[in-house]
C-alpha cells in the first residue's frame, strides 16, 4: 500500500532524551503523603509563576509605541525598542511541559506519531543552537540518524532536507551562524537521501523568525521535487566545487555545481585574503555557465576565499534558477 505523504518537524532535539525521568530506585517505591503536597503546591506554584510572567511581559512592552517606532523607521535597534517600549524577557520559565525541558518537543509531538507512514523529512531549526554552533554538527547527525531509527529507516532511504539558517545579526558571536550554516550543510552532504535549502538572501537583522515565509516553502518544493519525486526541475542551490587563482593577477576563480544554466551575479558577498589572513570584500561577475571570477583591488596575491561568511550580510550570487549558492568558509586556493 502505497505510503501516506505526511511532513514530520520539530523546533528543538536535545541528546539527553533518556536521561529525562527520575530512576524507581532512587525515588523510592511510595511517596509520603507531605512530598506528594509539597509537589502540589510546587506545580501550581509553577504555573501561578508562568503566567504571572507572561501576564508581566505584556504589561512590560509597550505594543502600540513598537509598531509606531518600527513604522518610522523600520532598522530600529532592539536597544531603543527595549529603552522606549520596555524589555521583553527571554526565555519564557522551564516548566514541566515547557518546551525548554530536555526531551520534551520529542516526546511529546515526535514520538506519538511514529511509526506512522511518512514520505521524509522537512527539518528547519538552529537559532537556539547559536551559543554552541561548534556542537551542532554532530547533534544534527545524531538527530537525523535517531529519526530514522523511529521509522525503521536504518539505511536511510526517508529523504531528509534541511534548512539552512537566513541571515540573522545575532550577538552570539561573529561567526556563530556561519558555523551553524555550515554544519547544516555538512549534514546534509554526508547523510544518505539528505538535502539542502539555502536561504542566505533572506533574513532580518532583528527578527530571529522572517516574515517572509514564502522562499522556505517555495524551495523546500523545488527540492523535494527534483530528489524525491524525480520531476524535472533544478530544486538544489549552487555548492561551490572548487576555487583556485584565476588566469589573471590577483584573481581568484570559483566553480559551482548545481548552477542550473549559469551564475548570476545579484550582489556582494564575496571575500578574499591574502597572506595576513585579513578578509576584504572582492567584486565578482560570471566567467561561464559554471564560474564565477572574483578579485580584489587591494590585494595582488590572494590566498584564500569565503562567501557570505557572517551573521548577517549580502549574498548575490545565484544560479540560472535564481536559487541562491550557499555560503562557504574559507577556502584556500589551488592553483
Amino acid at each position: 500500500m502505497k505510503k501516506n505523504i505526511a511532513i514530520a518537524c520539530a523546533a528543538l532535539f536535545t541528546l539527553s532524551l533518556a536521561g529525562c525521568g527520575t530512576s524507581a530506585s532512587s525515588a523510592g517505591s511510595t511517596a509520603s503523603e507531605s512530598t506528594a503536597s509539597s509537589a502540589a503546591t510546587t506545580a501550581e506554584s509553577s504555573a501561578s509563576s508562568a503566567e504571572g510572567y507572561r501576564i508581566a511581559i505584556v504589561q512590560q512592552m509597550d505594543h502600540a509605541s513598537l509598531d509606531q517606532i518600527r513604522a518610522a523607521d523600520p532598522d530600529v535597534s532592539w536597544a531603543v525598542l527595549n529603552a522606549d517600549c520596555g524589555l521583553y524577557p527571554w526565555p519564557p520559565p522551564a516548566g514541566r511541559t515547557g518546551f525548554q525541558r530536555p526531551g520534551n518537543l520529542f516526546d511529546s509531538m515526535l514520538r506519538r506519531i511514529c511509526p506512522y507512514g511518512i514520505r521524509g523529512f522537512w527539518y528547519y531549526q538552529g537559532e537556539q543552537d547559536e551559543e554552541w554552533p561548534r556542537d551542532y554538527q554532530a547533534e544534527l547527525t545524531q538527530l537525523v540518524r535517531c529519526w530514522r531509527r523511529c521509522w525503521d529507516d536504518a539505511a536511510g532511504s526517508l529523504p531528509f532536507l534541511l534548512v539552512q539558517l537566513p541571515m540573522y545579526a545575532t550577538g552570539a558571536g561573529p561567526d556563530s551562524w556561519p558555523l551553524l550554516r555550515q554544519a547544516q550543510a555538512r549534514v546534509a552532504a554526508a547523510e544518505p537521501n539528505a538535502g539542502l535549502v539555502v536561504l542566505a538572501d533572506c533574513g532580518e537583522a532583528d527578527n530571529i523568525h522572517p516574515v517572509d515565509k514564502e522562499p522556505a516553502g517555495r524551495r523546500l518544493a523545488l527540492l523535494a521535487l527534483e530528489t524525491v519525486y524525480g520531476q524535472p526541475v533544478a530544486g538544489r542551490s549552487p555548492q561551490l566545487l572548487e576555487a583556485r587563482r584565476g588566469p589573471g593577477p590577483g584573481q581568484v576563480l570559483l566553480r559551482f555545481a548545481h548552477h542550473a544554466g549559469g551564475m548570476q551575479v545579484r550582489g556582494g558577498g564575496v571575500q578574499l585574503a591574502g597572506a595576513d589572513g585579513v578578509f576584504r570584500d572582492a567584486q565578482a561577475a560570471p566567467a561561464g555557465p559554471d564560474r564565477i571570477l572574483a578579485c580584489c583591488g587591494a590585494l595582488r596575491d590572494p590566498c584564500a576565499v569565503r562567501y557570505a561568511w557572517y551573521n548577517y550580510g549580502p549574498a548575490g550570487l545565484y544560479g540560472g534558477t535564481g536559487l541562491p549558492a550557499a555560503p562557504f568558509g574559507p577556502r584556500t586556493l589551488n592553483d
